[in-house]
């Protein structure tokens, strides 16, 4: 019995293993994206949509991150819709609010919970032509937005999506190593 079951382990272990190893040799030639210089003049105006429950903690950062985009302000809209938290993470973004007047709080509706309702009410509430969703414990560089403005404008794309970061191989496997 302990033979089968060590069996199966080694090959559902070898098997996982083949997984990991396909993914990283993909991840790898996944192709990269520049913007160009100079960035041509943006014009797709966007929304960014944040859903967060209980996210004091960190939601400082993210906000931090939101504001200082290099898009022209005139042309984004950040929506932080409050999936009815319970800490003080919608009198943190109200703080912000004061200061950046295209920074929006909007509460979820009562009746209204999780994350897929808070980004359908983000999007009800927005009339921008791109629509950008961000998780409120993401950091994102000050080019985020023009990337993907920049992108969506060159090559028209119908549906994009993206890791946060792409790690290097080297980087990869060293966070598996060493942690």
């Amino acid at each position: 019995m302990f033979l089968t079951y060590s069996f199966f382990s080694i090959i559902l272990l070898c098997a996982y293993l083949c997984v990991i190893l396909c993914y990283i040799y993909y991840w790898e030639r996944l192709p990269t994206w520049d913007l160009p210089e100079p960035l041509p003049t943006p014009r797709t105006s966007l929304a960014v949509l944040v859903a967060a429950r209980n996210e004091a903690e960190g939601i400082e950062r993210c906000l931090e991150a939101l504001v200082v985009q290099d898009y022209p302000r005139d042309l984004h809209q950040i929506y932080l819709i409050d999936d009815h938290s319970e800490d003080d993470t919608a009198q943190l973004v109200q703080r912000y609010a004061a200061q950046y007047p295209h920074l929006h709080l909007c509460a979820l509706p009562d009746g209204q919970t999780g994350k897929k309702s808070a980004l359908a009410y983000g999007i009800a509430q927005s009339e921008s032509d791109l629509v950008v969703t961000t998780d409120a414990d993401c950091i994102m560089g000050p080019q985020w937005l023009s990337h993907i403005a920049h992108f969506y404008e060159s090559e028209q794309p119908k549906f994009m999506a993206a890791p946060k970061s792409k790690m290097s191989l080297s980087s990869f496997k060293a966070s598996i190593l060493w942690g």
